[in-house]
């Protein structure tokens, strides 16, 4: 059994493919934030310059 475990643990590629995930994740992460980001804030212009142009502000 002892033998079972050092031969799972001593590869390692698997432990190779784990910064990548995190990589990848982020990167997707980010992304994700940015574009709500940039959506809320094009929501809030328009929304300004909405009461810009009904003449409420």
């Amino acid at each position: 059994m002892e033998e079972d475990l050092e031969a799972l643990f001593a590869d390692g590629k698997k432990e190779a493919a784990v910064p990548s995930l995190w990589w990848v994740m982020t990167s997707i992460g980010g992304m994700i934030v940015l574009t709500l980001t940039y959506v809320g804030w094009r929501k809030y212009r328009g929304e300004k310059e909405k009461r810009i142009v009904q003449g409420e502000d």
